[in-house]
C-alpha cells in the first residue's frame, strides 16, 4: 500500500480550500452571493456617471476585473455543483437513518445505494476539479446546480417531516397507554 505524504495532502488541501475562498470572496465582491440578503445596488445616475471612469482599488480597469470574472465562472460553477453534491449526499444519509428507525430492509437497500451514488458523484467531481475539467457552459451549471441542491434540501427537510411525524405518533401512543394504565383519571 502506498503511503502519501502529509505534506503533499496538505498542499492540496490548502490549495483547494484558498480556491473556494478565491470563488467565495468574488461571489460576495460582485453582489452574486449577497451578504446579510442585501444585495448591493447603484442607483442609474452612479452608474453614468461611473460608466468610462471605474477602477477597481488596485488602479486596474473595470474590464479587467470581468475577465478575470469570467475565468473564475467555471471555477464557481464547480463549487456550485460541489455544494449541491453534498447537499445530496446529506440527503442520502437522512433517508438512510429514516429507513433504520423503524427498520425497513428495503428502504435501507434503497438509501444505500443512494447514498453510494452520491458518494460517486462527489469522487467524479474531485476527478474533475485534479484534471481542471470544467463545465463548458458555466451559466447553466450554476443553475442546474442550484436546482440539484434545492431538490436535496427540500428531500432532507421531507425526510426530517416524516421523523418528526413518527414521533409525534408514538408520544401520542405513549400518553395512550399511560392514560389507560392511570385507570382513566383524566
Amino acid at each position: 500500500m502506498d503511503s502519501v505524504k502529509p505534506s503533499a495532502l496538505t498542499s492540496k488541501k490548502s490549495r483547494f480550500a484558498r480556491n473556494v475562498a478565491k470563488v467565495l470572496h468574488l461571489r460576495a465582491a460582485t453582489g452574486i452571493a449577497p451578504v446579510d440578503g442585501v444585495q448591493k445596488v447603484e442607483s442609474q445616475e452612479e452608474v453614468k456617471d461611473d460608466k468610462h471612469h471605474r477602477k477597481t482599488a488596485a488602479g486596474r480597469p473595470q474590464s479587467f476585473d470581468i475577465d478575470e470574472h469570467r475565468k473564475s465562472l467555471p471555477l464557481e460553477a464547480f463549487v456550485a455543483k460541489l455544494f449541491a453534491s453534498v447537499s445530496c449526499v446529506k440527503a442520502a444519509y437522512s433517508q438512510l437513518q429514516y429507513a433504520q428507525s423503524p427498520y425497513d430492509a428495503d428502504g435501507i437497500q434503497a438509501a444505500d445505494q443512494f447514498v453510494i451514488s452520491e458518494l460517486k458523484n462527489l469522487t467524479e467531481l474531485k476527478q474533475c476539479y485534479i484534471r481542471k475539467q470544467f463545465d463548458p457552459s458555466p451559466e447553466t451549471a450554476l443553475v442546474l446546480a442550484d436546482v440539484q441542491e434545492q431538490k436535496s434540501l427540500s428531500k432532507t427537510y421531507e425526510i426530517m417531516g416524516k421523523k418528526l411525524e413518527s414521533q409525534l405518533r408514538l408520544k401520542e401512543s405513549e400518553i395512550m397507554n399511560l392514560r389507560e394504565k392511570d385507570g382513566g383519571i383524566y
